[in-house]
């Protein structure tokens, strides 16, 4: 199982958290604040790098050390992030197997979020969180793609495949909600 270890940096206006993921094999690893608030993730291009999104990090991490971080505008007491999941991997996957992998992952993470919207207002802070109904209409498509790939492909894990399964996103009822007229016009 890996370990986490991880240190903070206050700044003048964000804090730093710099976070060691230890593995004696290799795992693909959910990390996720343990406060509320917005983080900030590294980008390339102006986008978040690969695995992030506005909840943490799925990633793959080998043998040894990895490190990550990332920013955020909040001060907190106690632990900045934590291992929320961390599922062992063959050694015999390929690198861009594993990958494809964390990207299904962080695409179901954000699918999640978006069908178990408890009410209306959550609902729009997830649609805004990936993009608006455009990027969850996006997502919704790459979702249907994964299913397809998963059900041929024996190297997806189960639990990937169960989560692919039983996630559906709402993008009809979001498109609704969309195009009705606000009550303060």
């Amino acid at each position: 199982m890996p370990t986490l270890s991880a240190a903070v940096v206050e700044g003048e206006r964000a804090t730093f958290v710099e976070a060691i993921v230890r593995a004696d094999q290799p795992h693909r690893v959910r990390l996720e604040p343990c406060f509320r608030g917005v983080i900030w993730p590294p980008r390339t291009e102006g986008r978040p790098a690969i695995g992030w999104d506005e909840h943490g990090l799925t990633t793959t991490v080998g043998v040894g050390s990895t490190a990550v971080g990332f920013a955020t505008p909040a001060s907190f007491d106690g632990p900045p992030v934590s291992i929320v999941r961390s599922e062992p991997l063959s050694d015999d996957l390929p690198v861009g197997v594993t990958a494809w992998l964390d990207r299904i992952e962080s695409r179901l993470d954000a699918a999640e979020r978006l069908a178990e919207a408890p009410d209306l207002r959550a609902a729009a802070e997830a649609v805004a969180s990936v993009g608006g109904l455009a990027a969850v209409e996006r997502l919704a498509g790459k979702l249907a793609r994964d299913r397809r790939l998963a059900a041929r492909l024996s190297i997806v894990p189960s639990r990937i495949q169960t989560r692919l399964e039983g996630v559906e996103i709402p993008t009809t009822e979001f498109a609704r909600l969309a195009a009705r007229p606000s009550e303060t016009e």
